[in-house]
């Protein structure tokens, strides 16, 4: 069972949030504002409050990116209420700790308790770059873009399909939050290595440098923003790959934690001029395949092609597609997908026709060069189909069903 809410949480009236056993799956997001507290507090005033799950350490303590545990611990529960923050991508931690969530939830089934998301707007915004996963993927991850465009509310309507769970699943929305109307989303760090404003741009296409030996600086204070390594050596007048609005400059750093902690690295700090449309994935690959070309210690390490999760993407990193197929600047070629998300059985408007969301869903891409699919209005006109809250359906991504444009699509990406 699905729900789409317009309420906050406190407001909610179901009887397992009010009577229930409730365990809150939280980070330091979880702040509300107007009320001074944080989210579990509401049970914990109720005197319900049975469990909270949250990171391990302290908000800012670097490389405290995970949420522990058990099916032990979910066990007896009536309700899990999840709010964390997610940053626009899909191999963000936090999230995929939600979807694991979910998958211990499912195969608990008829003891599973209720999944209650209150949902947040996301930082990235609708921007959408990079392919579908084509090959491994990593687990524990629904099927979208490397930067999805998404909620966490729309992206675990999508993965409980996918997964075909079959718990209650309610999402209360972003606007039904008062943090979502007086606070910036990354005023609050959604993760030790997610400090602030410009990470969340760096990230659907920095978060690969997790899985080299170039360390994005984990345990500074630009995560991201700074590349490097001890055996990187920056030289005056380089030829860097980078783009209109982007600038680059040398520079050093020293991490506080994990890879090369305490030791010295060389590298750049990518800049970004105001306004400036950053693609980082697109920017990653080139700086993949530049720091490939340029150093023989340069590796990809375990995780990377999972999460990458594009063979011809990873031919472009190792050199057996020429660099012309991977253009920085976005092409005059349109390249939608369409991405089930919600009810089998709501209709949406597809090119100005009808169409069942299973038919959407085995649409297969890319498609002619120069159509398109226009997200927003013909959606709009087609709420009156939709099993949610029409007002709703107005404001945000339709639940039903995703259709993206992917401006930055080429050749190499489809």
């Amino acid at each position: 069972m699905f729900s789409f809410r317009t309420t906050s949480l406190e407001d909610q009236m179901d009887r397992a949030l009010h009577q229930g056993s409730v365990g809150c799956f939280c980070t330091q997001n979880c702040w509300d504002t107007e009320q001074g507290r944080y989210m579990y507090d509401i049970f914990r005033e109720r005197g319900n409050l049975q469990i909270i799950f949250s990171p391990r350490d302290t908000e800012l303590t670097p490389l405290t990116n995970h949420i522990e545990f058990s099916k032990s611990e979910l066990a007896g529960l009536s309700a899990v209420v999840v709010e964390i923050q997610d940053v626009g991508a899909r191999y963000f931690n936090y999230t995929k700790d939600v979807f694991r969530l979910m998958d211990a939830l499912k195969e608990m089934k008829e003891d599973a308790p209720a999944l209650y998301i209150v949902d947040h707007i996301n930082p990235a915004g609708r921007v959408v770059e990079g392919t579908m996963p084509s090959s491994v993927l990593e687990a524990y991850v629904p099927k979208v873009a490397h930067r999805h465009g998404l909620t966490l509310g729309e992206l675990a309507n999508l993965y409980y399909h996918e997964i075909g769970a079959r718990f209650a699943i309610h999402v209360i929305s972003a606007l039904a939050t008062d943090s979502n109307k007086h606070l910036m989303p990354w005023t609050i760090a959604p993760a030790s290595d997610i400090p602030g404003l410009f990470t969340c741009d760096m990230y659907s296409g920095g978060g690969l440098w997790n899985n080299t030996n170039i360390s994005p600086a984990i345990g500074t204070a630009r995560p991201y923003e700074y590349i490097g390594a001890p055996f990187v050596k920056t030289a005056h007048g380089e030829q860097l790959p980078t783009a209109e609005g982007v600038l680059m400059r040398p520079c050093s750093f020293t991490p506080s934690c994990g890879r090369y902690e305490g030791k010295k690295c060389f590298g750049y700090q990518i800049m970004l001029e105001p306004g400036v449309e950053y693609h980082s994935l697109i920017h990653t690959l080139q700086l993949l395949r530049y720091f490939k070309e340029r150093y023989s210690e340069f590796k990809l390490e375990e995780g990377f092609e999972a999460k990458l999760s594009d063979q011809v993407l990873l031919d472009y990193i190792n050199e057996t597609v020429e660099s012309e197929a991977v253009p920085y600047s976005a092409p005059e070629t349109f390249i939608p997908f369409v991405q089930f998300v919600g009810s089998p059985y709501t209709q949406r408007h597809f090119n100005g026709e009808g169409y069942d969301s299973n038919n959407i869903y085995n649409t297969q891409y890319p498609f002619p060069k120069g159509s398109y699919v226009e997200c927003g209005y013909k959606h709009r006109q087609s709420a009156d189909n939709n099993q949610t809250d029409d007002h709703i359906v107005r404001i945000v991504l339709p639940l039903s069903c995703t259709q993206v444009i992917v401006k930055n699509a080429c050749k190499v990406l489809f």
